[in-house]
């Protein structure tokens, strides 16, 4: 699991590759995971990307809250991390959404 977190994350920092979502412009905003305030920013994160797909696609988005705190979960484990066929990141062999 990555040790930065974007802090002033949006669909506009988002690319589209057409095999992959990049996500760009880690610059001035960035901090390091151990940062006072990392935590509060990831769940911002997390809420502006739900917000923009709920409004823009009428998708159901996860919970913030809850995906932080699978997120957070997951983040302490210090084992097998890798990605299946799908690309979804499995952490001892289970995707992050099924602790959800």
């Amino acid at each position: 699991m990555g040790k930065i977190i974007h802090a002033d994350l949006s669909e506009f920092n988002i690319v589209n590759t057409g095999d992959e979502l990049v996500i760009i412009d880690w610059g001035g905003s960035a901090v390091k995971a151990n940062h006072p305030n990392a935590i509060e920013f990831l769940l911002r994160d997390i809420e502006n990307i739900n917000r923009y797909f709920s409004k823009e696609f009428h998708v159901k988005t996860l919970d913030g809250k809850a995906l932080l705190n699978a997120l957070l979960r997951r983040y302490e484990y210090k084992g097998d991390v890798r990605s299946d066929e799908d690309g979804w990141l499995l952490i001892n062999g289970k995707k992050i959404i099924e602790d959800l």
